[in-house]
């Protein structure tokens, strides 16, 4: 008999039963045994067995009483000593089951989509209030300072990722690290943040243009907006993930920029952005689904020069895609 171990707060999260950081959930013969501390005992719910003293030496008598044969585990997630701890262990034998539970959380219920619906109108509420208040002068430390404030009074405790703000030239880093960077008048700045919320994150690249900015690089943007609308477009069931990336490409390497366009074209939304599928890239032969959400978010990188990002996120439903976001697809503009 197979049994399935669940110990990461993501998937725990996902399958909504995070009772605590040292907690953990056992799928065996349809039913649901949890191991955890006394202290958070109050927050199980839908339990068949709760098992609270010693929960780790505890996992393997159970084990061994049910007589489970073959330990499903997330490999992505138990440390080493840990590993070592249980398959060590006689009777069972353990097996890899994240990248399963990665394919499940691609396809979102409808509480999941309600969710990134919410957190979107959050990143939309602080992209705004930023926009407002972000000024000549200001670092881009100062700026994610400001960014995580807002956030804050917006109730939102968390924000995805560090936040990517970056100032003309160092906007050709597609993940440039804000530093003591000031930003001048005629700048053209980079800002790609999100939010998580619920437990869930949002991922959006908007760029502010401050006086006259940079006609250069406002050209180059032209060519990422209409990149970003001609792969939109083409969202549909049963395409092929790298087929959207291509129509971003392709339509990019036509203007003559394709050497300047040096990553995939998006990645799956959900719990933890740096895993979540699909992959929208070049290679991925993955079909697309309806109740995905993935980023679409192409750029072009000129070193010396600065960079254009332009992101959202997509909902893929009834067939159709549609951005989570209401924000501009323009660039927004500023005094200075």
């Amino acid at each position: 008999m197979k049994a399935y171990l669940i110990t990461s707060k993501d998937n725990k999260t996902y399958l909504n039963i995070n009772y605590g950081s040292k907690s953990f959930t056992l799928y065996y013969n349809n039913r649901k045994i949890v191991f955890v501390e006394e202290k958070n005992i109050s927050k199980v719910h839908d339990s068949d067995e709760i098992i609270r003293e010693n929960p780790i030496d505890e996992l393997t008598i159970y084990l061994k009483k049910e007589k489970v044969e073959m330990l499903g585990v997330e490999m992505m997630d138990i440390n080493a000593d840990w590993y070592l701890y249980l398959s060590n262990k006689k009777g069972f034998k353990i097996f890899d089951i994240s990248k399963d539970l990665l394919r499940k959380r691609k396809i979102k219920n409808d509480s999941e989509i309600n969710i990134l619906k919410k957190a979107s109108i959050l990143t939309d509420k602080i992209f705004l209030d930023l926009l407002s208040l972000v000024k000549v002068g200001m670092t881009e430390i100062e700026i994610v300072g400001l960014l995580k404030y807002l956030a804050a009074k917006h109730g939102v405790l968390n924000l995805s990722f560090a936040p990517i703000v970056a100032c003309i030239p160092n906007s050709f880093e597609p993940h440039h690290k804000p530093n003591n960077t000031i930003l001048k008048k005629d700048d053209l700045l980079m800002i790609d943040f999100g939010i998580d919320y619920l437990g869930y994150q949002t991922d959006i690249t908007r760029m502010i243009k401050f006086g006259k900015g940079n006609k250069t690089l406002e050209k180059l943007y032209n060519i990422v907006k209409e990149a970003k609308k001609k792969a939109t477009d083409v969202i549909s069931v049963g395409i092929m993930a790298q087929d959207v990336d291509l129509e971003a490409r392709k339509y990019i390497e036509n203007k003559g920029c394709g050497q300047y366009f040096i990553h995939g074209l998006g990645h799956g939304i959900g719990i933890d952005n740096s895993v979540e599928l699909p992959k929208i890239k070049k290679g991925s032969t993955e079909k697309l689904k309806n109740n995905m959400i993935f980023s679409i978010e192409p750029g072009i990188y000129v070193e010396g020069l600065g960079g254009v990002r332009l992101e959202d996120d997509v909902l893929l439903i009834d067939g159709k895609p549609v951005i989570l976001s209401n924000l501009s697809q323009e660039i927004y503009m500023k005094e200075g």
